[in-house]
């Protein structure tokens, strides 16, 4: 690397450092929440002391709108995602969750919370039982579920926040779950704070990039998967995180909003000399090897740059998809000290295979 880049690291590195050590911290602004800044799968309309929230399927006209009074807002919500806790547990309503769905998953468990089975087969019985004021899905599932709960007078509402390819977009996703609580306020102040985190990050990389015309590191992720290696395609949620941490991506310029499936005699052309290697799924390099002793070919591998997003792991809990919903900067921060600091001590999800 060009020496000059070494004047810029006290600051990435303090960026960071504020990235991964201040999400606990809030200011609830003045005003009420906009409509909505990045995200395009919700609008959130505030009259008087209710909203309406109208959420869009997939981007398309059609359009599901449920009006929250501020006042009274849902108190025994059922979750069926890990994010949707990590964006309640953001805005202080874990008392609001009555139950979850797939509790093994939750890296930071819901005092109190009952235990409603898997998210793949809705239980009505036992989402009746907790006492339910509103069901929260993630996909489609079992309509006659669905259509079940409601026959009982309990509303559901589709939460499409991993449709979204913009990371602060996804976060934004937090507005929604503060008018289903009444914590709008609430939910206004983390969004807030963490684009300001997050674009601070951004604006110091790409400040950097113009002040010194350096090498860009080349960034690879992920493995092969039955017998498949998919990478994120240039217009995904990934691709966006690996420019903005200023990282050489091979897809950067696609339009796909979707993984891109590969060989591995396709992925090894594409990110042989990649210089690091993030999203790896396993635990060591030495798990790497035994899957496929191709993956020794990589240079990342050979150069020991080989990164997994484990570092917050419990049993099958991964903190990376409960908390990194809420809070892509600490992911952004991540990859910033992979690519340019390389400083595993500042690591929020990430950990260097050893």
């Amino acid at each position: 690397m060009c020496q000059t880049r070494v004047l810029y690291y006290p600051l990435l590195i303090a960026l960071s450092f504020m990235a991964v050590f201040s999400v606990s911290c809030s200011k609830s602004p003045d005003s009420r929440s906009a409509a909505h800044d990045k995200a395009s799968g919700f609008v959130i309309t505030h009259r008087n002391d209710s909203s309406l929230i109208t959420i869009y399927d997939d981007g398309s006209e059609q359009a599901v709108t449920l009006a929250v009074s501020d006042k009274h807002p849902f108190t025994h919500i059922v979750t069926t995602s890990v994010t949707h806790v990590g964006f309640l547990q953001a805005i202080g309503a874990d008392n609001q969750i009555a139950g979850v769905c797939d509790a093994d998953y939750l890296y930071t468990p819901v005092r109190g919370a009952a235990d409603v089975g898997s998210s793949l087969t809705i239980d009505t019985e036992r989402i009746l039982h907790v006492g339910a004021d509103l069901v929260l899905l993630t996909y489609s599932g079992d309509s006659r579920s669905d259509n079940r709960l409601e026959s009982f007078g309990i509303p559901t509402l589709m939460i499409n926040e991993w449709r979204e390819q913009n990371p602060l977009a996804r976060a934004e996703w937090v507005r929604v779950f503060g008018a289903l609580t009444g914590r709008n306020r609430e939910a206004d102040s983390v969004y807030h704070e963490v684009v300001e985190r997050y674009n601070n990050l951004r604006d110091l990389v790409r400040a950097q990039e113009e002040l010194y015309d350096n090498r860009k590191l080349k960034i690879m992720s992920g493995a092969v998967w039955q017998g498949t290696w998919y990478v994120p395609d240039g217009n995904t949620y990934m691709a966006q995180l690996f420019r903005d941490a200023g990282a050489e991506y091979k897809f950067t310029d696609g339009r796909g909003s979707a993984s891109l499936p590969l060989s591995f005699e396709q992925a090894l052309l594409d990110f042989q000399d990649a210089d690091v290697w993030v999203g790896a799924p396993v635990a060591s390099m030495d798990e790497l090897k035994q899957r496929d002793e191709k993956n020794t070919w990589f240079k990342a591998y050979k150069e020991g740059r080989v990164y997994n997003f484990h570092r917050r792991t419990k049993g099958a809990a991964n903190d990376f998809w409960q908390l990194g919903v809420v809070h892509p900067e600490l992911i952004l921060s991540d990859l910033i000290d992979i690519v340019h600091i390389n400083n595993d001590s500042l690591l929020f999800f990430a950990s260097k295979l050893q």
